[in-house]
Order: C-alpha cells, then sequence, then structure tokens
C-alpha cells in the first residue's frame, strides 16, 4: 500500500548498545576483576611470609633441622603482639678492664653492668605489630638489689646478617648461623645507629671482639653463651645461662 506524501516509514529503534560500546564494558570489568585479584593474591602473599618466624628467613634453610626448644625461642612472628617467656639462671663475669666500664654500661644500656652467679633471670622475646623486628626484655634479679632491665632490639639487615641495638642507638652487628649443633652469632662489628644508617665504631679497641651460641639441652630448655675478648687483655666479659622455653 502507499504511503502518506511526506511520511518517512523508518525500521523502529532497539536498546542494543553500540558493539564498541560493549567491548570496551567488557575490558573494564575483566580489569577490574584482574586488578582485585592481583590485590588479593598480593594480600594473601603478604599474610602467609608474615606468619613466618622471623628467624625462618634469617637461619633459611637451617630452620627446618633446628632442635625443638631454639624453635620455640625464636617463634615471634613480625606484625604481631608475639610474647616468649624463658626463665633460667647466669652467671656473670667481668675484667678488671670492664669493671671500669660499668658507669658506660648502665649509661649507654649495653650489656649488665653487674656481676653474680646463679642470677634468676626472665626474658621476654617480643615482636610489634608494626614492624618486623625482635625485641629482648631481659630481666636480671640480683640478691639486695631491684632487678636491672636490659632491652635491645634485633633488625634483620639482610639474610643472616642482623644488628643488635641498644640505647643510643649503640649496635653490634653479627650473622646469625646454625653449624648443626649450636646458633653461633658471628661478630662483624659495633656500630652507631643513626637516622636509619649504620656507622662502625672502633669499639673492638675498647672492650673486645663478641661471640654467642645457644644450644639444645632437652626439647623445653636450652643453654647460651657471649663472651667478649679484647685483642690484647683476653676474655674482658662472659655471660652465660641455660633457660627453660615456658
Amino acid at each position: 500500500m502507499p504511503t502518506k506524501a511526506g511520511v518517512l516509514k523508518t525500521a523502529p529503534e532497539t536498546n542494543h548498545p553500540h558493539p564498541f560500546t560493549f567491548n570496551v564494558k567488557l575490558q573494564k570489568i575483566s580489569g577490574l576483576r584482574g586488578v582485585r585479584l592481583l590485590v588479593e593474591l598480593t594480600i594473601w602473599v603478604f599474610l602467609m611470609q608474615n606468619n613466618q618466624p622471623i628467624f625462618k628467613s634469617i637461619l633459611g634453610k637451617s630452620w627446618e633441622v633446628l632442635p625443638t626448644p631454639l624453635k620455640k625461642r625464636y617463634a615471634n612472628r613480625p606484625y604481631t603482639n608475639d610474647i616468649v617467656e624463658v626463665n633460667g639462671i647466669m652467671d656473670i663475669k667481668m675484667s678488671r678492664l670492664t669493671r671500669f666500664m660499668k658507669p658506660l654500661f648502665r649509661l649507654f644500656g649495653a650489656l649488665v653492668p653487674c656481676e653474680g652467679e646463679n642470677i634468676p633471670t626472665t626474658v621476654y622475646f617480643k615482636s610489634k605489630p608494626d614492624n618486623t623486628d625482635y625485641y629482648f626484655e631481659r630481666h636480671f634479679n640480683f640478691p639486695d638489689q631491684a632487678p636491672y632491665i636490659f632491652c635491645s632490639r634485633l633488625i634483620n639487615v639482610q639474610g643472616s646478617d642482623v644488628v643488635e641495638v641498644m640505647k643510643f642507638g649503640i649496635s653490634w652487628r653479627c650473622d646469625y648461623v646454625y653449624d648443626g649443633k649450636r646458633v653461633r652469632l658471628i661478630h662483624k662489628g659495633y656500630y652507631w645507629r643513626a637516622f636509619g644508617f649504620l656507622i662502625p665504631i672502633p669499639l673492638v679497641l675498647l672492650l673486645g671482639k663478641g661471640d654467642s651460641w645457644e644450644e639444645a639441652i632437652n626439647d623445653n630448655s636450652f643453654r647460651m653463651c657471649l663472651t667478649i675478648t679484647h685483642p690484647l687483655f683476653g676474655k674482658t666479659y662472659e655471660y652465660k645461662g641455660q633457660f627453660e622455653v615456658t
């Protein structure tokens, strides 16, 4: 049938989007899902890595064969409020040279400026929710005096390389190595930690070189020893004892 003059018939309108617009939307959806999956995977990896003990990365493959009491003693995880408590007794001895340094030890919060045998001692190993560092809080209960508290902070530089930082940034740097029997702390020098930098200081000439080890006694106990030996005057400091992980 002929149409009326001046009236043009057109195809009915549809709601289908243009193919190009549809493809762009699909790409946007896929891109958002990909970003979300990447974020979730990153978070999962971060949580899995940081659910492992701090010392697992420091000791590396040796962690798997570490004796039970040492694994318990090093059990703290980063970014947590983990606390491991050990109780025991300690013997602390000084040479004449280091006795003259007692006021400096007390001032700088480095080492214990007291001597004694069979000193009841409690150590709290702590981690904090805002970092990956490992904290020591040592309580020495000497007779006839208030408990002496010695605190320090262990920072992992890289691999087995760590720095124990004390008051005013005075630091001892060492490697943590398990030799199949003992965890050994191998001396790498003394430093002053300031503004995130490690500046070497020649304390070996004044105090001597540090050496330390820890070994298991049974499934719940371990013994440890720290000595400092001067190149000229011999052993200047000894700090040893045994502990039970509670």
